[in-house]
This record gives structure tokens, C-alpha cells and sequence, in this order.
């Protein structure tokens, strides 16, 4: 198997694989960019090359079918398959199987917390007998917030999380479009006491956040990731997550998630997943540019408490696309270089380090941590 082989990018054609790739390109990893329309894949890499002013990205194409067994015949003798594609409940699940069948570790940039429930309770065990990493969410949402979230845990007495994102004038992408409308509409849950909670849907909360001025409208997005993680994890007893954008763009989205749930009261799933999908058509309609970091930035706050202490973290920061981009190479790399320290179903953060993480942010300009 040639380099490029050992680290797969299957959805590397779209606007998040296209950043995965440059951030990779960028670490002198070459890779395999791998989906389902080799025109696309091709053109892809030549933005790619062009942003980062090179003649020619260190990258092979595959074209595959989206089918389990030969998306594991393409990941054979890989190391780690990164999985951009989505929504991830609705098309996800076969890249998953397909990457343990072949003994690959795992990497996706999903926000869907069904998702990653399902996975877990499906995949987790058998990626940690074989020695795997099963690491949903390495992106902007919802590792950010982890790792803001470790900081406070720093401190043993912290039990208890808040955590908000806020996105200041964000456009999203299509398939991030889909995916959060559907998972929006879905039921979601927090941490409370060591149980999960459903969340109500459609519904929002006026947010005062640490280091904003704005009182901002929050939202349950879908649960997060967070809660996910820190489920089993006996440092945690209570873990709620909020979204915040700028107050109309909120409304928007709240109003059409109520419409897909009215719509789809008292019918199947698919039916849900499909009203959704059309909701989120008409929302989106083309790829944003690349984003700015004069303009697309993002604080991402957490309040841990104890029962009787404190302790807050801010991370200010901006380009969230860009930052998942460089989260999954970073986690590429340290893949290839050797053993992660968790295996099975795991955040970032416990796999790759918080600190770890944070100071290579810091590093490239990305943030500033507030404590």
C-alpha cells in the first residue's frame, strides 16, 4: 500500500473533506480522497492546491460505492478512515462497520448525537477488542466544548457542565445544513444526575454569555456530543449543552425545526428524516466560501460546578470549519505516529490530549484560552 493509502478521506469532495485536506496537506500527510464521483474528488484537490499554492496536492483518488463491503475492501491496510459524509444517522452506520471490518481506526465530523449514541452502543466494544479508536464529533462541534469542559475538570471538586457555543455570523455548509435540522427534530437528550434527559424540541432559551455583551437565543442543537462522553465518565454527574447564533438566524431554524415536527407527528422515522432533509434544501442552497477570521468567529464557554466551587473556561476563537479541518489532521497524525490512548468509543479530548489539543490550536492562531 502506498502513504497516501494508510489515511482515507472518504467525502473528501465536500466543503468540510476539502479543509480536512488542506490541514492534512499541510502536515505532509498524503492521503487517499475517496467518494462516489472521481470529477468531483479530482476538482477538490486542484482548490485544494490552489489555496495552498502548490502545484499538486500528495493525494490519491478512490471511487467507491457507498456499500459496506466495498468501502472495507477500499479500507484494507489503512490506518485511519476520516468519514465526512451525512447526514451521518441516515447514511453513516456503513462507513463505521466497514472501517472495523477492515481494522481501521475511526474519525467522522458528525454533530448528530443519535448518531453517536447508536454507534456506541453498536460498535464500542468491538473497536476496543480489536484494539480500535471509535472517535465521533473531531470537529469544531462538539470538541471545542470538551475541551473547554477538561480545562474546568482540572479542578477534581467540578462535577457539573454548562457549556455554550456561540457561532457569530456563520453560514453553514449543505451537509451540515441536513445534519443539524434532522438532529434538531430528533429526540436528544442531556446529562442530568447520571441519566439522560430528553431535551423538548423546538423550543428555545435567552443565554447571557460570559464574555458577550448580546443575550443571545440558545438552543439544545441536537443534545451534543458532551453528554455522550461524559456519560460513563464518574468525574461527571451533569452535562447540558446550548447552541447560540445571532437571535433571527435562531428563530429561522427554531420555526422550521417546529414545522418538520409538526409534519412528521405520528409518522415513521424515515418520513421525519425526509421532511427534514426538504426543510434543509431550501435553508442552504450553495456552499459558503472559505471561511474568515475577521468575520466568522466563535466563543465557546463552560461553567463547572461543584458543590460548593467554580471554575470557567473560554475559548475564543474563530474559522470553526477550519479548526474541525485541523483537529482531524492533528488526530491523523498522532494515529500514524502510534497507539491512542483510548480505544472503543472516545472523545478527542481523552484520545489526543486537551492540553494537547489547545496548544496546538493556540499555536496556529486559532484561539486563546480564557480562564
Amino acid at each position: 500500500m502506498s502513504q497516501a493509502g494508510k489515511i482515507v478521506v472518504y467525502g473528501a469532495n465536500g466543503y468540510t473533506g476539502k479543509l480536512i485536506a488542506e490541514s492534512l496537506h499541510k502536515r505532509g500527510i498524503p492521503f487517499t480522497a475517496a467518494g462516489r464521483n472521481r470529477e468531483k474528488l479530482e476538482q477538490s484537490l486542484e482548490v485544494v492546491a490552489a489555496r495552498a499554492g502548490a502545484e499538486r496536492i500528495d493525494a490519491e483518488v478512490a471511487v467507491v460505492d457507498h456499500d459496506q463491503q466495498a468501502l472495507a475492501q477500499l479500507f484494507e491496510g489503512a490506518r485511519v478512515v476520516v468519514n465526512v459524509t451525512g447526514p451521518f444517522a441516515q447514511i453513516g452506520e456503513p462507513v463505521v462497520a466497514a472501517a472495523l471490518q477492515a481494522g481501521c481506526h475511526y474519525l467522522d465530523t458528525t454533530g448528530e448525537q443519535d448518531f453517536m449514541l447508536s454507534m456506541k452502543r453498536a460498535y464500542g466494544a468491538k473497536y476496543a477488542e480489536r484494539g480500535l479508536l471509535l472517535s465521533p464529533a473531531c470537529s469544531y462541534m462538539w470538541t471545542m466544548g470538551a475541551l473547554a469542559a477538561e480545562v474546568c475538570l482540572e479542578s477534581p471538586e467540578i462535577d457539573s457542565l454548562e457549556i455554550s457555543y456561540v457561532t457569530e455570523r456563520g453560514v453553514p455548509s449543505v451537509a451540515s445544513t441536513r445534519s443539524f435540522m434532522r438532529m434538531l427534530a430528533s429526540p436528544h437528550y442531556f446529562l442530568q444526575d447520571n441519566e439522560l434527559v430528553e431535551w423538548p424540541l423546538g423550543k428555545t432559551w435567552d443565554i447571557a454569555v460570559p464574555g458577550a455583551l448580546t443575550v443571545y437565543k440558545g438552543s439544545s442543537w441536537g443534545g451534543a456530543a458532551e453528554p455522550t462522553w461524559y456519560q460513563d465518565d464518574p468525574r461527571v454527574r451533569s452535562c447540558k449543552v446550548l447552541q447560540c447564533a445571532e437571535n433571527t438566524a435562531m428563530e429561522m431554524v427554531i420555526g422550521a425545526v417546529q414545522q418538520i415536527v409538526a409534519q412528521s407527528e405520528g409518522q415513521p422515522d424515515e418520513v421525519r428524516e425526509a421532511i427534514s432533509n426538504g426543510v434543509a434544501d431550501t435553508i442552504t442552497l450553495a456552499e459558503p466560501e472559505k471561511e474568515d477570521p475577521l468575520i466568522h468567529r466563535a466563543l465557546v464557554h463552560c461553567h463547572g460546578r461543584g458543590s460548593a466551587s467554580y471554575r470557567s473556561c473560554n475559548l475564543v476563537m474563530h474559522s470553526a470549519y477550519v479548526v474541525t479541518g485541523e483537529l482531524i489532521a492533528h488526530g491523523c497524525q498522532e494515529l500514524l505516529n502510534g497507539e491512542p490512548a483510548r480505544t472503543g468509543f472516545a472523545s478527542a479530548t481523552a484520545t489526543f490530549g486537551h492540553r494537547a489539543l489547545l496548544g496546538m490550536l493556540e499555536e496556529g492562531g486559532f484561539l486563546t484560552v480564557a480562564e
